[in-house]
């Protein structure tokens, strides 16, 4: 089935993907982008340095082989990294240019499943540039809306039940390993012949990352395996009972950018009434009803995963995993109101109207989030423009140390800035040597983390401290 796009549709649609261009730059301007964010520019920037493929070749070397332009986390999916690569090149405008890559991406991955559902594209654009996709999802770690987007490019060949699904269900398991709860959905992709060849097909293009996960770690899974073993440490004390004032907090923080959604459907619902439908073609039925049911499996599968990986973990990561209901309740929601839409046009009862509250809605919505989630920052995180971060950096550069190797509970963020800096979880005979920065609070893991030294200078700043240990070495 096939949605016909018109002039008015791929005007409204226009305007909603560059007003969400401008969000995230006018975000990025003002908060930066955040911790897991600047890890992935880091191992983009090493994946052009010879001494990560040097690093490579030896079993477990890329565990601790760290250096100023070398730096690679084996927990994180790999694609992000790699699809930064090329932007590295546009210098400043590196991190602008990939953000309005990435809304671009999901642009075109909408146009992709409206093709091959016939959801209405305007529609399915209202539901997934939010604020929560844009902000949430994009400057935080910039992988969810990737991940996003192959899924749901992913979802419409399952529609179609074509094996090619597979593939792109293997690139969105490739850019955040979370995405492997929806890999039942291939089952949908068609006869018996077609989900062996989605499986077949998801298995050759996950193939090169498993190999390189064999050399570099003598295991093919290793990857995935540091992964799940990071998942709760932030709380892995706490029990369900005390777990879930977290999950009905995160549940509205997801969900409170589709109440308008809602509310743009019951509208047209009510211009339509209560009116017979005419009975549709037999193949337009069971086309709807294929992606129905792909529908209500990707919200069970991604509820399911959401509960499970979201136990016992930080408030921000389960608001972050809520791409994995969000993708499926959109879906419901996008079938749903396309069916509705569709009607009013059929009527000829103000379709330009249902449009119009769509565009408007949307763009009220992430001026209002622009406003709250960054200029009063209600997420309450620190992004590369904090001006700790930035005070920090220039504290280093005074004290003779920016040249240096630093041990600092904020290494990412100072790597950012072109610091040697250094995990605390990576002490060795010369690390525990080199000069400290360590932040008071919020940023990075706790100071206390920072191994304990017999210093020789202390210079204490407001928000952050330099330690010089007895016989210090710059490195």
């Amino acid at each position: 089935m096939r949605c016909r796009i018109g002039n008015r549709t791929i005007a409204y649609t226009t305007m909603l993907v560059v007003a969400s261009i401008l969000f995230l730059i006018m975000a990025y301007n003002a908060s930066g982008v955040y911790w897991d964010f600047v890890s992935h520019i880091l191992e983009a920037k090493s994946l052009l340095n010879p001494a990560f493929y040097s690093a490579a070749s030896i079993p477990m070397k890329l565990n601790t082989a760290f250096g100023k332009n070398l730096y690679f986390e084996p927990f994180r999916a790999p694609l992000s990294s790699l699809a930064m690569v090329p932007f590295l090149w546009l210098g400043k405008l590196f991190i602008p240019a990939y953000l309005a890559f990435l809304v671009f991406f999901l642009g075109f991955a909408l146009v992709v499943l409206s093709g091959k559902s016939g959801i209405d594209p305007l529609l399915l654009g209202f539901l997934f540039f939010t604020p929560y996709v844009l902000f949430y999802l994009t400057l935080l770690n910039g992988t969810e809306i990737f991940t996003m987007a192959l899924i749901l490019i992913a979802v419409g060949y399952v529609i179609e039940r074509r094996s090619r699904a597979g593939f792109f269900m293997a690139l969105a398991c490739l850019a955040k390993y979370t995405t492997l709860a929806f890999l039942p959905l291939l089952l949908l992709s068609g006869d018996r012949r077609k989900i062996a060849e989605s499986y077949a097909i998801f298995g050759l293009t996950t193939l090169p990352w498993l190999a390189f996960n064999w050399i570099a770690f003598g295991n093919p899974f290793y990857s995935y395996l540091s992964s799940a073993g990071t998942f709760g440490i932030s709380n892995a004390g706490i029990g369900i009972a005390s777990i879930l004032p977290s999950v009905a907090t995160a549940i509205p923080v997801i969900a409170i950018w589709l109440v308008p959604a809602l509310a743009v459907i019951a509208l047209a619902s009510h211009m339509v009434g209560a009116e017979k439908k005419a009975a549709p073609h037999a193949a337009r039925v069971e086309h709807a009803g294929q992606g129905r049911r792909v529908a209500m499996l990707v919200f069970a599968l991604g509820a399911a995963g959401w509960l499970a990986l979201s136990y016992r973990d930080s408030l921000l990561n389960m608001q972050r995993f809520g791409y994995l209901i969000y993708i499926g309740v959109a879906l419901l929601m996008a079938l749903g109101g396309s069916e509705v839409i569709q009607r009013v046009k059929n009527r000829h009862a103000g379709a330009g109207k249902i449009y119009a509250a769509l565009l408007l809605s949307s763009l009220l919505m992430v001026g209002a989030a622009y406003v709250l989630l960054v200029r009063y920052n209600v997420i309450n995180e620190y992004g590369t423009t904090n001006p700790e971060v930035i005070n920090a950096v220039m504290a280093l550069q005074q004290n003779g140390l920016s040249g240096c190797g630093i041990v600092s509970n904020g290494w990412v963020y100072l790597r950012f800035y072109g610091i040697e800096a250094y995990s605390p979880y990576l002490y060795n005979s010369t690390i525990s040597k080199f000069p400290i920065l360590a932040f008071k609070t919020g940023i990075g893991v706790s100071p206390s983390e920072i191994k304990a030294v017999r210093l020789a200078e202390n210079i204490s700043y407001g928000d952050f401290y330099v330690e010089i240990p007895e016989g210090s070495i710059c490195g």
